[in-house]
């Protein structure tokens, strides 16, 4: 095919005018291309460069060598270059010299554009005779060549061939920058993209050597000079261009891209045909051209060294498409994969896997040797948590005869771990199933975890998915997890004794196993009361207490609501049936409910009974909160693990909870506010749990009907405010509002109380001010003519000034001014905390 010239340049004046024109158009160029190819063909120097050069200055300007695709399709490959002056001695000038060809075809002998960089067929003037029909190649394109200027562009090597792949496989590609200091170092990079993608893909690649202003250029690949009118570093972040400055300036970062990794790779080791051997192997068809896999083959089976992601995919290819290929290709591949070199990730191990089962053969080759030498590294290096790996690693040992017996603790650990987690890998139960020591060693492993406290039931369960045949006769734990797995109907006290008796005979008392057979059938933790107390007396008191069950029983009586007819009786069983050194496992007193009202005479019982140097992890529980439904649970973990010393607060604390208890069935001794008092100060920082407790306890029975006497006198006078706020709480309560509402006796007594120690001490002040205020005045209010009366009659019993006083009161106005200053001549009450 001949091709169609066209030239460029200042020309003389003549038929077609004068200045920059086309000074020949080849006749098959269409006309209206003239206009768009005058706008690609043009030229500007550096800004750097000399206004007006020497004839030998000339030569260092850049040429700007371009392959563009016209708007019709058709190509336009063009050289132009700077000449200096024009005809009338103005300097400036350039000449173009462009071929044409339209599209569908190609340049002579199938040439790529970029072999014409050197032709000699080029021009810098218009010639007078005719056209040459072609442009023979330059002939510079070596390969040695290219190689070296790919080494030494080693750093941005990967990064550019993954912009060209993305060029050729998107539909609008970023614009991709070279920076370089001449325009031959651009070119190189065109011939090193063009010889990396197949040839047709070559001949669609677009380019120009140089430009001053890449942002009008309309190529995928533009060569740009350090002074370029552009903003290099911010096209950095703009994501319609992509910059590789090779002269030490800001690059766009580069991106993964397997691809380009390998293609570098074979650039780097100088063996740029076998970009088209690769061509013409078997592929997955999704990546086409730009198959890493096939790439990765070519190489390794030329023995060209690869790292880990090149291994792999070389590894995966041969054993998708290997089957079709010649034994020394095979041997080659499988050599170059084999002798390794970076460390083999784990994707690697597993393309090794699957490439070993489809050629066995391969294990006797002599490269086989090293890889048995990184198998057993690699091995001897797993660990649990390269569960996947070790699987893969262990049937790639037996292909290849690799000892396992030094990794088999660490694979045991493993396949206990993914049984744990619930993970169950194809193809674990086939590499158990072929190994009775391995699985035996499995089957003990997992034994032993359940033992630790692992799950019984999800271990049994897991074990018995990968290996059924499994010989559970000497695991009592994972028996008793099998067992736990199946319905059981319903009747938990019957499955807890049927685990029992599954864990055998040799087990019977055992406190672990009865702690698992606990645990497996109350996961929760405390039984309901009716279980606890079949517990409590179907087991032996020292069972209870070796496995820590009776701790649970303990919760179970101390938890229960307060309407729970069993917990009484409950109670009762535990503190007949469990020893008077009850383990730190039963201390569960301290963290019962406020509202329990068992837990009082428990911690009583308890306190009486443990030795003195019980561990402070009493103080801990009773923290708890009120309602807090995790306190059992964190009282039961402190006291087990706690040192064992109870100090002087905690102890404290305890009596202070056994005292409430005594207070409110009524058998507390005279005394027991100052007995209160004492102990809260020796439990100070007191629990809120205890302090809301013993205040509201004490305060219940200073406000009965009833209360003992001298009680009321001490609490007034300690001044304590723990107690006082209980007071005012109860004082303000709907049950003692109730009371006042309907006897004028109680009426009578509160109020001869609340008015008695006047400025006594500031708490005692705030606490019976607000009583007769918000508690007591509503409720005086509130009666008829004929309670008030009988109220006023009880008051009288009081004496008389008690009678004026309540009178006085009762007038409208006066209590805010006088309220305060009653009685302050009233009884002496004891100072201090009435002890």
């Amino acid at each position: 095919m001949s091709l169609a010239h066209l030239h460029y340049t200042s020309a003389p004046p003549g038929p077609d005018g004068s200045g920059f024109r086309f000074t020949a158009v080849g006749d098959t160029v269409p006309r209206r291309l003239l206009g768009e190819i005058e706008q690609i063909i043009g030229y500007e120097a550096p800004r750097t460069a000399p206004r007006r050069p020497t004839d030998e200055q000339l030569g260092a300007f850049p040429p700007a060598f371009t392959h563009t695709r016209l708007t019709d399709g058709s190509r336009l490959l063009c050289r132009s270059v700077y000449t200096g002056v024009d005809h009338s001695g103005r300097y400036g000038n350039f000449h173009a010299h462009a071929v044409w060809y339209p599209d569908g075809s190609a340049l002579p002998g199938g040439l790529l554009p970029v072999a014409l960089w050197g032709s000699p067929g080029w021009r810098t003037r218009t010639p007078r005779g005719g056209e040459p029909e072609e442009l023979p190649p330059g002939g510079w394109f070596e390969t040695a060549g290219l190689a070296e200027f790919a080494r030494s562009r080693a750093q941005r090597l990967p990064a550019f061939l993954a912009e060209v792949r993305e060029l050729l496989c998107r539909a609008e590609p970023p614009q991709v920058i070279v920076v370089e200091r001449d325009a031959y170092a651009v070119v190189q990079w065109i011939a090193l993209a063009s010889a990396v993608v197949p040839h047709d893909e070559a001949q669609r690649l677009t380019f120009t050597s140089y430009t001053r202003r890449p942002d009008r250029a309309r190529q995928h690949l533009v060569g740009v000079l350090p002074d370029a009118d552009f903003d290099l570093a911010g096209a950095t972040r703009d994501p319609r261009y992509r910059v590789h400055d090779c002269t030490g300036g800001a690059s766009t970062p580069a991106r993964p891209d397997p691809w380009a990794d390998l293609a570098a790779a074979v650039w780097l080791a100088g063996r740029p045909r076998l970009f088209e051997a690769a061509g013409t192997l078997p592929g997955d068809g999704a990546d086409g051209a730009f198959d890493p896999g096939r790439l990765a083959a070519a190489a390794a089976a030329q023995g060209i060294p690869l790292d880990s992601a090149g291994r792999t995919a070389a590894a995966d290819w041969a054993a998708r498409h290997g089957a079709g290929q010649q034994v020394p290709f095979l041997e080659g591949l499988f050599t170059t994969v084999a002798a390794g070199g970076d460390p083999r990730t784990p994707a690697e191990w597993q393309a090794l896997t699957r490439l070993a089962a489809r050629f066995p053969g391969l294990a006797g080759t002599p490269a086989a040797e090293g890889l048995r030498g990184d198998l057993r590294a690699a091995l001897t290096a797993c660990d649990e948590s390269d569960f996947e790996r070790f699987l893969g690693l262990l049937v790639l040992a037996d292909t290849f005869g690799v000892d396992t017996r030094a990794a088999r603790p660490a694979l045991v650990r493993a396949v206990v771990g993914a049984l744990l987690a619930g993970a169950r890998p194809a193809g674990l139960g086939d590499v158990l199933a072929d190994r009775p020591e391995l699985s035996q060693a499995v089957v003990e492993a997992a034994e032993k975890a359940a033992a630790r406290g692992d799950d019984p039931a999800r271990l049994a369960a897991a074990l018995l998915a990968v290996v059924p045949a499994a010989d559970l006769s000497d695991c009592p734990y994972l028996r008793m997890g099998d067992l736990a797995r199946k319905p059981g109907g319903g009747d938990r006290l019957r499955t807890f004794h049927a685990l029992v008796t599954a864990a055998g005979d040799d087990h019977l008392g055992d406190g672990a196993v009865l702690r698992t057979a606990h645990r497996l059938v109350w996961p929760e933790g405390a039984p309901t009361t009716v279980e606890a107390g079949h517990l409590a007396v179907e087991l032996a008191p020292s069972w209870l207490t070796s496995s820590g069950i009776a701790a649970h029983l303990v919760a179970a009586a101390l938890n229960a609501p307060a309407q729970d007819p069993a917990a009484p009786r409950l109670a009762a069983d535990l503190l007949r049936h469990l020893p008077q050194d009850v383990g730190l496992g039963e201390r569960a007193a301290p963290d019962a409910a406020v509202q329990d009202p068992a837990a009082p005479r428990l911690a009583a019982d308890l306190l009486r009974h443990l030795p003195q140097d019980v561990g402070p992890g009493e103080g801990a529980a009773l923290d708890a909160a009120v309602q807090d439904p995790a306190a059992p649970r964190l009282a039961a973990d402190l006291l087990r693990h706690l040192p064992q010393e109870l100090g002087p607060r905690e102890r404290a604390a305890l009596n202070l909870l056994a005292l409430a208890g005594r207070i409110a069935d009524g058998t507390a001794e005279p005394g027991f506010t100052a007995t209160a008092l004492a102990h809260c100060r020796a439990a100070r920082p007191l629990e809120p749990a205890v302090a809301e407790r013993i205040a509201d306890t004490v305060a219940g029975a200073l406000l009965s009907r009833q209360p003992p006497p001298g009680e009321l006198d001490r609490l007034l006078a300690s001044g304590d405010e723990t107690l006082l706020d209980g007071y005012l709480r109860v004082g303000r309560s709907d049950a003692i509002r109730d009371r006042l509402r309907v006897s004028p006796a109680y009426t009578a007594a509160c109020f001869v109380a609340w008015t008695g120690g006047a400025g006594l001490n500031p708490a005692w002040e705030r606490t019976r001010t607000a009583l007769l205020a918000e508690v007591l005045r509503p409720a005086v209010r509130a009666r008829t003519p004929q309670d008030l009366a009988e109220t006023t009659r009880e008051v009288q019993r009081a004496g008389p000034d008690r009678v004026r006083a309540f009178e006085e009161w009762l007038r409208p106005g006066r209590s805010g001014r006088r309220g305060g200053r009653l009685f302050r001549r009233g009884p002496k009450y004891p100072q201090g905390d009435g002890s």
